[in-house]
């Protein structure tokens, strides 16, 4: 149920750069979210190894402290959700983004990403509409829907044509007017890319 609502909920179901209904080539396949790596232990959401996955979820199990990526914690209390009864990591926008189809903004601009960053640090809140000046984004994209954002930060000059090489991911949050803000346990990572 956890996984299915972490996939729902960023579309890591979907293959990345794939559409509703289109047909899958052989390597679909690797280019999907590993949700069976995904494990719950204790209260938290673990993106383990594959030999790491297979020990936490046999009946023995293993204490172990660093063993994976912590997605996300409050999982074991609200297994079904919504997203916004768990806490995601910080450090989970970097996993999610690779693969997310939902939920996503690309930053094109330093001075953006500044923006957004001093405007966090005194409680104001950027329209999601400005995060987007000078990005590419399809014209029947809809502003993502209120709660976790990952901004993924991409240089402009990717020799990909319709894509651009995305950088690093950070975790924002994104109200019901469409205002976007960082959470305080973000800064430290937005703040590496101005």
């Amino acid at each position: 149920e956890t996984v299915a609502v972490l996939a729902q909920e960023f579309g890591l179901d979907r293959v990345p750069g794939s559409h509703e209904g289109a047909d899958e080539d052989a390597g679909a396949s690797e280019a999907r979210f590993p949700a069976e790596r995904l494990c719950i232990r204790g209260d938290s959401l673990v993106l383990a190894s594959s030999d790491m996955a297979k020990i936490w979820c046999s009946a023995k199990g293993l204490q172990v402290m660093e063993a994976g990526h912590y997605i996300a914690s409050g999982v074991r209390q609200a297994p079904r959700g919504p997203l916004e009864a768990w806490r995601v990591y910080p450090e989970a926008a970097s996993i999610l983004g690779c693969w997310a189809q939902r939920r996503i903004a690309r930053i094109t601009s330093a001075a953006v990403l500044e923006r957004l960053l001093v405007e966090a640090r005194q409680g104001i809140a950027v329209p999601y509409e400005q995060l987007l000046d000078g990005a590419r984004v399809p014209e029947n994209q809809q502003m993502p829907p209120q709660g976790l954002l990952l901004l993924a930060i991409v240089h402009t000059e990717s020799t990909l044509q319709s894509m651009y090489a995305t950088m690093g991911h950070i975790l924002g949050k994104i109200d019901a007017e469409g205002l976007v803000t960082l959470p305080e346990d973000s800064w430290m990572a937005a703040r590496r890319w101005v």
